[in-house]
């Protein structure tokens, strides 16, 4: 792994292998210096989905403890923010995207193997969960409001992808 694009994969690859004291050095567009084991690898690569997994079951829950009573009610600032949590969750939308033989995310179908199963089967089963997730989302939103959440996310996904290769990465991470 001497070199990769800047994702959320590649900053939890950093800070995970910081913490396990392997090296490397973080740019605004890549990861380098990283040598791994593939023990270790499938180890450092957990941190992502781990992180989104908990973040998304924060964020539903908290969805879920402010909306219940009020699912009528023009949605908070903290009904946006516990959505934008529990959104996370639709990252493994993409294990419909492969078929068995080359499973998406990669990260999930790398921790499958690691753990002694098919490839494809973390992958599958956690889109299936994402589903379950996002469909549980949707009914905590109050009607005729219920897609503005996932088109304000991509929107702010692209423009923060965009400002972030563009001006912000470059100039702190040179």
């Amino acid at each position: 792994m001497s070199g990769f694009r800047l994702s959320s994969r590649a900053c939890a690859l950093f800070v995970a292998g910081a913490c396990l004291g392997f090296g490397g050095k973080l740019h605004y567009a890549q990861v380098t210096g990283i040598r791994l084991t593939w023990q270790a690898d499938a180890l450092v690569t957990a941190a992502r989905p781990l992180l989104q997994a908990g973040l998304a079951v924060v964020g539903f829950v908290w969805l879920r403890n402010l909306r219940t009573g009020r699912r009528e009610a023009a949605p908070t600032l903290g009904d946006w923010l516990a959505t934008t949590l529990a959104l996370n969750a639709g990252r493994w939308l993409r294990g419909l995207t492969g078929p068995p033989s080359h499973p998406q995310p990669p990260d999930e179908a790398l921790l499958s193997r690691a753990i002694g199963l098919p490839s494809w089967f973390l992958p599958y089963l956690l889109a299936v969960m994402a589903i379950l997730a996002l469909l549980g989302i949707l009914r905590l939103l109050p009607p005729g409001g219920r897609l503005l959440p996932f088109l304000a996310m991509g929107l702010g996904g692209a423009i923060g992808i965009r400002l972030w290769m563009s001006v912000l990465g470059p100039f702190l991470l040179p």
